[in-house]
């Protein structure tokens, strides 16, 4: 979005950290974030959050004025100087839990006020010198009571710190339990100094994500607390509904840990890691896991009360006692059995959504043979409207273009890849929608064979040259003539905006 650079605010001579919007992200979209990230920030009052002082606009440049944190690196630095260590300090996984609920804090006020940071990272977390978060960059935030200016089905977030409803682009709905997941990613960061969601393309870090369980922390380090490994844990459940309801309990786990007090959070049971092993498995275990998963409780409940038998197996009464207690053990493993089949279910719908968002990219990259794949891979009865809209899409068939008099001698693409423009002999330029092959309108005013076109880079104005040694400028829009450049004494054969979109050369 921008750059970052150290500033003095004359007025209250303080110097700031004042973010300056990049000219090649000037357009609606890039200026409704930029306007959202300035909103967001000045909603929030707290110490583990950086303040923003104020917003404008001066010669062209958009900014926001910031706190400045002398003397601060962000998480992910401090993370690659812990990893270069030989060992870990030995208060490190308390010094570790200790700023992940500072953290959790700043969150928690941040959610009060109808802020959600969906881009939770190392990177946008600063340490202070003296060791306390600063929460930054919410330039992502989603403000709960405004409308959104993400699209449905937009990625928004980091890859690897993204919750599974991020990565289902919103399918399963997203609220402030994104950022307990992300936070919980976080966490086990700096537990392991490894992410827990690794891959070489987005598509597998996507499905780790969405269907694989890492290993707990303290797995891979064995000094990690287990207290702090099933803390992460919950913060990291697939289904926001088994995680921290608030950043608050949170943060009051994370606590209870320093203070040796019992934690909320519990261990995922047998039949729970059961049903986790359905999820990453829905294909080859979709019948076997529930079935295993019903024998398991059941064998487990009927050993229980076969020990509770040989210890009261003396009376009719204890006779009767156990009865009841079978029966109550075969209802219980019944309603575990629905809880597998319910568990399958959404592992199935988390595998289609995984294979609807490769396919997606499958698409983006010309690569129909590996969308075509995927789609392949989701069940018939789990296809929806985006399932139907990417099969359309694998259809790569060229489209032709017709209108002009005379022959082609440059055509061009808008920078959001939805409109062409081009130029010919018979001396006009014409726009065709890209997706329909539609002609949306002529631009006349050249005398003679229009030799060149470009856009400028917020896909605003077009620039053409041509065999009459001028230059046009024309409003991508309207398609009305604005400028008439002369001055060379031959054909114009090419031109170029700088990126900026302020200067034209040819």
């Amino acid at each position: 979005m921008g750059e970052v650079w150290e500033a003095e605010q004359l007025s209250l001579s303080r110097r700031v950290a004042l973010k300056l919007l990049l000219p090649e992200r000037v357009d609606s979209k890039g200026l409704d974030f930029f306007a959202r990230e300035a909103r967001a920030g000045g909603r929030l009052s707290h110490p583990g959050i950086v303040a923003i002082h104020g917003t404008g606009q001066d010669e062209g440049l958009h900014w926001i004025a910031m706190e400045l944190v002398e003397d601060a690196c962000d998480l992910r630095r401090a993370l690659d100087g812990i990893r270069e260590e030989d060992e870990l300090p030995g208060d490190y996984y308390e010094q570790s839990a200790l700023f992940l609920a500072e953290t959790a804090d700043a969150l928690e006020v941040a959610h009060a006020a109808g802020v959600i940071h969906r881009d939770l990272k190392p990177a946008n977390i600063l340490v202070t010198p003296d060791d306390h978060p600063k929460v930054s960059d919410f330039g992502l935030a989603k403000l709960t009571d405004e409308h959104s200016i993400s699209l449905a089905g937009d990625l928004v977030g980091t890859y690897f710190y993204m919750s599974p409803e991020q990565v289902a682009a919103k399918r399963m709905g997203l609220d402030h339990r994104t950022d307990v997941f992300s936070l919980g990613v976080v966490l086990y960061e700096m537990l392991t100094l490894v992410r827990p969601f690794e891959g070489d393309t987005t598509e597998q870090v996507a499905h780790k994500i969405l269907v694989v369980d890492p290993p707990p922390p303290n797995e891979l380090r064995s000094k990690v607390p287990g207290d702090l490994a099933v803390i992460c844990g919950k913060a990291m459940e697939k289904d926001p509904d088994r995680r921290y309801t608030t950043m608050a309990e949170f943060a009051a786990d994370l606590r209870r840990h320093l203070a040796n007090e019992p934690i909320m959070a519990r261990p995922p049971t047998v039949l729970q890691r059961a049903g986790k092993w359905v999820k990453r498995n829905p294909a080859k275990s979709a019948v076997a896991g529930v079935a295993a998963a019903a024998f398991l409780a059941i064998a487990l409940l009927l050993a229980q009360n076969v020990k509770k038998s040989q210890e009261i197996v003396e009376t009719n009464t204890a006779l009767e006692a156990e009865t009841e207690a079978a029966a109550e053990a075969r209802e219980t493993a019944l309603a575990e059995a629905a809880k597998a089949v319910e568990e399958r279910d959404r592992a199935e719908a988390m595998a289609y959504a995984a294979n609807v968002h490769a396919a997606g990219a499958a698409v983006r990259s010309v690569n129909a043979a590996e969308a075509r794949r995927r789609l392949s891979d989701c069940p018939e009865e789990l296809r929806d409207w985006e399932w139907m809209h990417l099969d359309l899409a694998c259809d790569l068939s060229m489209q032709t273009l017709e209108g002009h008099e005379g022959n082609v001698f440059s055509v061009a693409w808008n920078p959001t890849g939805t409109r062409i423009v081009s130029c010919s002999e018979d001396g006009t330029l014409r726009i065709w929608d890209a997706a329909t092959g539609a002609s949306l309108q002529t631009l006349e005013g050249h005398a003679t064979r229009v030799q060149c076109v470009a856009w400028n880079p917020a896909g605003t104005r077009i620039v053409s040259g041509s065999r009459d040694k001028t230059i046009r400028i024309w409003d991508a829009t309207t398609g009305a003539k604005l400028q008439t450049l002369e001055g060379h004494d031959e054909r114009v054969y090419s031109v170029a905006w700088n990126p900026s979109g302020t200067r034209i050369v040819s």
